[in-house]
């Protein structure tokens, strides 16, 4: 979403990722988990609640969460965010990754080099299993390779030999 603020009298538009907190500081009920940070308190140590989320647990070891808000005169403002409202957050987008996912809305596109590997590993699993059967046996392996692939992929499911009309006077036709 879009935050316009006031900055020495101009104003400007930040663009924000929503999280479930963004919600929430317009909330009383939810009050008690939000305290605002003095302009002279803001350090390094303090993450944008979004990528807050993204962090793992080792490396939000002393990092404070906080979001962008702005105050009764439009300036722009940082809001820390209580372990509740964050533990809340995550819930929040991982229903929405599920849901999403149950959707089907992130199709997943196959790539060519994936179908290219999959094909060459076929065709090597192949090859391998017939040199293995070459290798077995008295030298019938190279038969039964040879023949049994070519016969199963051209023997016909039926194959009945049509009568001929030699002049013989024998035949007749079926209609």
């Amino acid at each position: 979403y879009n935050l316009k603020y006031l900055e020495n009298g101009r104003e400007k538009t930040m663009e924000l990722a929503m999280t479930f907190a963004d919600f929430a500081v317009t909330e009383a009920r939810f009050r008690k988990h939000f305290r605002k940070v003095p302009r002279d308190a803001w350090n390094d140590n303090m993450v944008q609640l979004a990528d807050f989320l993204e962090m793992d647990a080792d490396e939000r070891e002393g990092k404070f969460p906080f979001i962008w808000a702005v105050d009764r005169k439009q300036h722009l403002s940082r809001v820390l965010v209580a372990k509740p409202i964050v533990e809340s957050c995550e819930e929040r987008r991982d229903f929405w990754i599920m849901l999403r996912a149950l959707a089907g809305a992130e199709k997943t596109v196959v790539e060519e080099v994936d179908v290219e590997s999959k094909v060459r590993a076929e065709v090597v699993g192949r090859i391998t299993q017939g040199l293995m059967k070459l290798a077995g046996g008295n030298g019938e392996g190279i038969a039964d390779f040879v023949v049994g692939e070519t016969v199963a992929k051209t023997t016909p499911v039926a194959v009945a030999e049509a009568p001929s009309n030699n002049g013989s006077g024998d035949y007749m036709a079926p209609w």
